[in-house]
């Protein structure tokens, strides 16, 4: 029988990369503005500084900007919001348990993002914050440490000769 070779860069089973930490970071500073629109449309702003901070991460989030040019109406917009929010958890919440298809539906929301960046990059409107949020979480997703935590397990320990 033999036994897994363990990547010199793996960490011990109970702890998680710091990238992966920095990724769910990223992630929740993405669902940011959809939390922020909902406190709009169910309270209004109640200071001019959270009005502020709403539009400028508003601005800044691609996924969230695109979603709003397609639908502008609050309900729309809100239940918009919702998905993304639950959709943006469901992906952290992957990533905590170290599931693979967290790691590939992160990149594939990632890969989304810069795509809408380089398109507004492209017609003149850039938005530089969410390209560095997405820049670093692409820069996290493929760090070594982070891809031997998804990378796949087999299912058959025996090897072929």
């Amino acid at each position: 029988m033999q036994k897994e070779t363990i990547h010199p860069e793996a960490r011990a089973a109970g702890r998680r990369p710091f990238g992966l930490y920095a990724i769910m970071l990223l992630l929740l500073l993405m669902a940011l503005p959809a939390v922020l629109d909902i406190i709009r449309i169910q309270f209004g702003y109640p200071t001019l500084l959270l009005r502020q901070i709403a539009t400028q991460f508003r601005d800044s989030v691609g996924i969230l900007k695109l979603l709003l040019s397609l639908h502008p109406r609050d309900s729309v917009l809100m239940l918009i919001s919702l998905i993304v929010i639950a959709v943006l958890l469901i992906l952290i919440l992957g990533l905590w348990f170290r599931l693979r298809w967290a790691w590939i539906g992160t990149m594939l929301i990632i890969g989304i993002g810069l795509a809408y960046n380089i398109r507004l990059y492209l017609v003149d409107e850039p938005q530089y914050v969410n390209m560095v949020i997405h820049v670093i979480a692409v820069f996290y997703l493929n760090e070594r440490s982070v891809q031997i935590a998804f990378e796949r397990r087999s299912e058959n320990p025996r090897r072929p000769a």
